[in-house]
């Protein structure tokens, strides 16, 4: 997935409350925006149908009087879908807007499943010296002069400045941020942000359960990155899904290579037999990579066939 190729829809919401099954919106803003640059700006203030909180109006500024004429959701839904199914939706504390738009468009019939990102979980990442990581913190740590906070489109417009920065310094975090939340097959047991700390060299890896017991061993050019793809495609199998349930903990040896890593989990998985490794647990076709010194004195590494073994 090329970043330059991807429209990212950065969306702030404002809200009648938090509940996204009881309350409702009342004003959407939405950046789109492609390849570097702002390709569309929308801004819509809608009617909620319902009383706003006085403690909301304050804070937001805008008067029950304004939706009087606005339109409701259900008037703008199939146009919005239309044009949002195919982002990558793009929030400061994703889950809370992103449980507004999908429950609101499956109230009109319509399924809501893109791929999102949080700027919130960025931002935490770009700048971890901050106290905070709230979107008028971050304003006035990037110096933006950004006014009219709490309304939607100067808080998507802060957004955009979190999502720019995360795109010029670190694309490849954003990049399996964007592909990992979308799937959200991470171990029950173990906290999220520890994969993206896992190291991006080559290296053994080994599953845990909550005993210590290793369940898997596997090995990598990029750990991170492969420890990631375990947990990023659908799990149609009961036997991954068992293992990603019991993994309480991942550790890793990194080595100089990928042959060597190669040799290492051989090496691991000979002395372990974790229960999940039933590839290498086969017993009709097994080899070994052994160094063979030739008359030069250089090591040469050949793969030979063992016979077949049998295992408890």
């Amino acid at each position: 997935m090329a970043l330059e190729e991807k429209v990212f829809a950065v969306v702030d919401l404002e809200t009648t409350g938090f509940k996204a099954d009881q309350d409702s919106i009342f004003e959407i803003g939405i950046i789109y925006f492609k390849n570097g640059e702002i390709i569309e700006e929308y801004h819509q203030l809608i009617h909620p149908e319902k009383t706003i909180p006085n403690a909301i109006i304050q804070l937001t500024k805008i008067k029950p009087s304004a939706l009087q004429e606005a339109p409701s959701f259900e008037t703008i839904a199939k146009s919005l879908h239309s044009k949002l199914k195919d982002c990558i939706i793009v929030a400061h504390q994703i889950s809370f807007d992103f449980s507004f738009l999908k429950n609101a468009f499956e109230k009109q019939g319509l399924a809501f499943h893109p791929k999102k990102l949080c700027t919130l979980k960025l931002a935490k990442h770009l700048f971890p010296e901050l106290p905070n990581h709230k979107l008028n913190t971050i304003n006035e740590f990037l110096q933006l002069g950004f006014k009219d906070l709490h309304q939607a489109h100067p808080d998507a417009l802060i957004a955009l400045e979190i999502l720019k920065l995360g795109i010029q310094r670190d694309p490849e975090y954003l990049l399996e941020a964007i592909r990992f939340d979308r799937q959200q097959l991470f171990p029950p047991k173990i906290e999220k942000k520890l994969l993206f700390e896992l190291p991006t060299d080559a290296g053994v890896y080994f599953f845990h359960d909550d005993r210590g017991k290793i369940l898997y061993i596997g090995k990598a050019k990029n750990i991170q990155k492969r420890v990631l793809n375990h947990f990023d495609q659908g799990s149609d199998s009961q036997q991954k899904q068992s293992m990603i349930q019991q993994i309480a903990d991942i550790k890793v040896e990194e080595t100089h290579g990928e042959l060597l890593a190669l040799l290492k989990e051989n090496q691991y998985i000979k002395k372990n037999w974790p229960p999940y490794n039933a590839a290498q647990k086969q017993g009709a076709k097994r080899f070994d990579l052994i160094g063979i010194e030739n008359r030069g004195g250089e090591l040469n590494l050949e793969l030979v066939k063992k016979a077949p073994i049998s295992l408890p």
